[in-house]
């Protein structure tokens, strides 16, 4: 994801980040939201690996952000910072931390929460 600090206004990244929460059933602003989903679609083209309704494209590695499933905090703030200065998760790698079985048995889990492939 790129530093939109670089390229939005802090008015646009507060807007965008309203957006987001309205997308994930957040209390949000909605005259904001309905600016920043305009920033989302066609300015900042946020939509190329988030999808146009936030559904996250695995092709893209765009994760969802129509869910409250996200790997850092969901809070007004905590999204404004994301948009502005990224952080990029990195998962540790696990083999030969856990065993097979440990292993398949959280892959599991963890697809259950919704991570897993989307029809």
């Amino acid at each position: 994801m790129p530093a939109f600090g670089e390229q939005l206004t802090p008015e646009q990244i507060d807007q965008v980040a309203e957006y987001i929460l309205k997308l994930s059933g957040r209390k949000h602003d909605p005259k904001k939201a309905a600016a920043g989903e305009k920033i989302y679609k066609e300015e900042a083209g946020c939509n190329g690996c988030h999808g146009d309704n936030g559904q996250g494209m695995a092709e893209t590695g765009g994760p969802a952000l129509n869910n409250r499933i996200w790997l850092y905090a969901g809070d007004k703030e905590a999204l404004k910072a994301q948009i502005s200065k990224p952080k990029h998760g990195v998962m540790p790698a696990w083999k030969g931390r856990l065993d097979p079985a440990t292993i398949k048995a959280l892959t599991i889990y963890v697809y259950s929460l919704g991570g897993g492939a989307r029809s």
